[in-house]
């Protein structure tokens, strides 16, 4: 297996875990379990067509962003927890894994 296998075959999971915290989320601050998943699903499409349209990822952050809104307050607590770094290291890690069963190794695995 190569590394565009890992990607493709593990993102759809890592994608769910993040709309599943969400829906979670939604929920604990009072919006109905099925109002909320709809909600994400719709969030989700939008976001895939913008960026399947050609529009860079940080473009679309920046453009969903203003002075002190709540979207950059969000956005700064998933920063001070790393959790751009931890998304990198869990790709990085579903693919070590699968040069490991394919019996190769690369400089950027995560493990050495």
């Amino acid at each position: 297996m190569d590394a565009t296998t890992a990607v493709a075959g593990s993102t759809p999971a890592f994608f769910a875990v993040i709309v599943d915290a969400m829906i979670d989320a939604a929920v604990a601050v009072g919006v109905p379990r099925d109002m909320a998943r709809a909600m994400m699903v719709q969030a989700m499409q939008g976001t895939a067509t913008l960026l399947q349209s050609g529009m860079h990822p940080a473009v679309l952050k920046d453009q969903g962003t203003s002075p002190e809104g709540c979207t950059i307050g969000g956005l700064m607590i998933l920063e001070e927890a790393g959790v751009r770094g931890h998304v990198g290291r869990a790709l990085r890690e579903a693919v070590t894994i699968a040069r490991l069963m394919d019996g190769t190794r690369h400089v950027n695995d995560t493990r050495q």
